[in-house]
């Protein structure tokens, strides 16, 4: 019987010492799809992973390599969403590699998000592909469960912003060339008959990304502004610039909105700030993403170009400077004059009982209804004046 307990407590000491060194060196490997690959800088990756409840085989059967293609932006990097929305699986190109496989910056990357309380996105795991070369798996700053966006914005604070989706339909990117001389002289003199409909609609959503205001409470102001100090410290720490800041507005149908963000309430997505303006009630969601970009000798030679031909302000600015201008330019885009979310009608989820005392409690929420919708216009009617007080001349969305 000794003896028996003795291997007991042997088996035990050994399944400890193998969790320990999981938690201290991750995974040799990982399992993407179908597909069994060798992990990169793991030790590091798996302390997030613990830390938001993930395992090791999140993407096991959540994944097809198939599903890879063109992201869409300049680098051309391979990139697909997971079965379930929740992640994206993007190619690692040899610049970012050089920044993110650094132990010094994974050390202070893996410190800074997992508190979870900063905008800047989750990198769960690093890995090689037999065939395909270098992934990461980067954490949907969205919800996964809204399929319709009522916008969704791509933004760097600089000519570069840009729309992806507008009112529910994705925006198609129609990029001008230099081959494209028809393009070129037709916006040089401003004829549109030489320009494509796509072009005109893209050109026209990279102004409405810039100049559009963002409303938000008070409160939702100083936390967004708060969060994106600390990371564009982090950043300008790093040496990094170039990041985009990704934002989306989800306007639920009435009634439901406290309902939609208790849904979002998710550690791995950015968090949902509800709020009531003009009118409607809005959802917004804010996320840094591609911020991996250090500042080298290409980026300084495509800042002298662009610093004589490009419209500005210019994406293409040190990393000091990229972050003042990206920090000035949401304090200006985030406007303090939206409302907290009211209570929901609590008339519609509430079962009364037969009797006089049901329906007095009726009447009395029914009263609170009209007031609260008499209280609602009166708001409307001072936001608009408030609104040309503080911004006279602009025409404000």
């Amino acid at each position: 019987q000794p003896v028996a307990d003795n291997i007991a407590v042997a088996d035990n000491i050994d399944m400890a010492d193998n969790i320990a060194m999981a938690d201290n060196f991750g995974a040799s490997s990982l399992r993407v799809g179908s597909v069994s690959c060798k992990t990169l800088k793991d030790e590091h990756f798996a302390v997030l992973r613990r830390a938001f409840n993930l395992s090791d085989n999140f993407l096991q059967g959540n994944f097809h390599f198939s599903e890879l293609g063109n992201g869409g932006g300049k680098g051309g990097d391979l990139i697909a969403r997971t079965v379930d929305g929740r992640f994206f699986v993007k190619q690692l190109n040899v610049g970012d590699a050089k920044t993110l496989l650094r132990d010094i910056f994974l050390s202070a990357y893996v410190a800074r998000v997992q508190e979870d309380s900063t905008l800047i996105c989750k990198i769960f795991a690093a890995f090689k592909h037999e065939s395909l070369g270098d992934f990461i798996v980067v954490a949907n700053c969205l919800p996964a469960h809204i399929e319709t966006w009522n916008g969704l914005y791509d933004l760097k604070g600089s000519a570069d912003d840009k729309v992806l989706i507008d009112d529910g339909e994705r925006v198609i990117e129609a990029h001008k060339r230099c081959w494209k001389l028809n393009w070129m002289a037709g916006e040089a003199f401003g004829c549109n008959k030489c320009i494509p409909v796509t072009r005109r609609r893209y050109l026209s959503g990279k102004k409405k990304a810039y100049n559009m205001p963002i409303h938000l409470t008070k409160e939702q102001k100083r936390e967004v502004l708060g969060l994106l100090q600390e990371d564009i410290a982090f950043f300008t720490k790093h040496g990094l610039m170039d990041y985009s800041m990704i934002l989306a507005v989800h306007e639920p149908p009435p009634g439901i909105c406290q309902l939609t963000a208790a849904h979002s309430a998710n550690i791995l997505h950015s968090k949902a700030y509800a709020s009531y303006y003009g009118g409607s009630v809005s959802v917004v969601y804010f996320g840094i993403i591609d911020f991996l970009q250090a500042w080298t000798p290409s980026k300084l030679c495509a800042h002298h170009i662009k610093t004589c031909c490009a419209p500005t302000p210019i994406s293409t600015i040190p990393p000091r400077l990229y972050g003042k201008q990206f920090l000035n330019h949401f304090e200006w885009k985030l406007r303090a004059i939206a409302h907290p979310v009211p209570l929901p009608n609590v008339s519609a989820h509430f079962t009364f009982q037969a009797g006089q005392e049901g329906e007095g409690l009726r009447a009395q929420l029914e009263s609170l209804d009209r007031t609260t919708c008499e209280l609602r216009n009166k708001l409307d009617l001072a936001e608009k004046r408030i609104n040309k007080l503080l911004h006279p001349g602009e025409n404000l969305v």
